[in-house]
């Protein structure tokens, strides 16, 4: 994958996540505002508070400051970069695995099924001695 394409994938991750923070702590500031009995003034509209202002530029102002830090940035391009190294399974190789997994969970269970009424039946029997 070339260089300029894992660049746009990454800075599409930090808008990502700028957002996601954003969300997240507009959620949290409006239940810290409802719980400490301060009033979340309406700045424009139901949906421009002011718990969702701060969440908001505060995601803007976390996101250009990771985005610009040179290591973060690095790091988030070698990740991208290792991402892009990856071979994904085939419908087919996905299929096989996920039926192996059933397979083993449907034994498992059925081990465990006979194990649990044997030891069931032997915890009674062992109980009803006395």
């Amino acid at each position: 994958m070339e260089n300029k394409a894992i660049g746009r994938y990454v800075t599409l991750a930090f808008i990502g996540a700028a957002i996601l923070v954003g969300f997240i702590l507009a959620r949290g500031l409006s239940a810290a505002f409802f719980y400490s009995g301060v009033e979340n003034i309406a700045l424009a509209g139901k949906s421009l508070t002011l718990s969702n202002a701060i969440a908001a530029v505060a995601a803007i102002i976390a996101g250009v400051v990771c985005f610009r830090h040179p290591v973060v940035k690095t790091l988030a391009d070698e990740v991208a970069l290792e991402l892009s190294k990856v071979t994904w399974p085939s419908r087919q190789e996905t299929w096989a695995a996920t039926v192996v997994v059933i397979a083993t969970v449907a034994i498992s269970a059925a081990y465990l099924g006979v194990f649990d009424a044997v030891w069931s039946w032997a915890s009674d029997a062992l109980l009803s001695i006395r």
